[in-house]
């Protein structure tokens, strides 16, 4: 069984920035994703102009600028032989345009950060069960060869995409959605 502050459930957007953001912060991290990377997955594959002021501040910018396609200044709907379009808005506070960056892409690139930073990935792994314990959680995991394992953490962040459901943090909750963080005494500032 590993210990670690925080284990991230999910290796997207959310999840591997989160796992980045923690790593920095001097937390040790688990990130479990149950698809090894890199993977393509429909997405609308756009970076808004008020994300690129987050990518630059995460230092990815220049990983990934190269790999953006132009700036998306129009945006369409396409219904059988009606085509409607409109300009899109300029984005206020950030770039003024957003711009498309492929998901198999993106999804590497934010893991390959968060594992530089020092946090751990479980993939292709799943988790089976979270398990309130004296120090936090219990997470178990299985694995592609139906193995399992068991983690430990102060705190799971669930990352694992709006159409996943996790597991629940005991019998006697709801599974976890999105954006739900179970936390058990830690106290940091990130």
């Amino acid at each position: 069984m590993k210990a670690f502050d925080a284990i991230v459930v999910g290796a997207g957007p959310a999840g591997s920035t989160a796992a980045l953001r923690l790593a920095r912060a001097g937390l040790s991290v688990a990130i479990v994703e149950k698809v090894a990377f890199p993977r393509r997955k429909v997405c609308g594959e756009y970076i808004s102009g008020t994300t690129w002021p987050l990518i630059r501040d995460l230092g990815l910018a220049r990983a990934l600028e190269p790999l953006a396609g132009p700036p998306v200044r129009r945006v369409g709907l396409f219904a059988r032989d009606a085509v409607v379009t409109a300009p899109m808005p300029a984005a206020c506070g950030g770039d003024a345009w957003g711009h498309a960056v492929a998901r198999d892409r993106l999804d590497t690139i934010l893991l390959e950060y968060a594992l530089d930073a020092g946090a751990q990935a479980w993939q292709p792994w799943t988790v089976r069960e979270i398990r309130r314990s004296d120090a936090g959680y219990a997470v178990t995991l299985s694995g592609s060869r139906r193995e399992t394992r068991e983690l430990r953490g102060r705190i799971v962040v669930a990352a694992h995409g709006s159409w996943e459901r996790a597991p629940s943090c005991d019998q006697d909750s709801p599974p976890l959605s999105r954006y739900t963080v179970c936390a058990c005494g830690l106290q940091t500032a990130i």
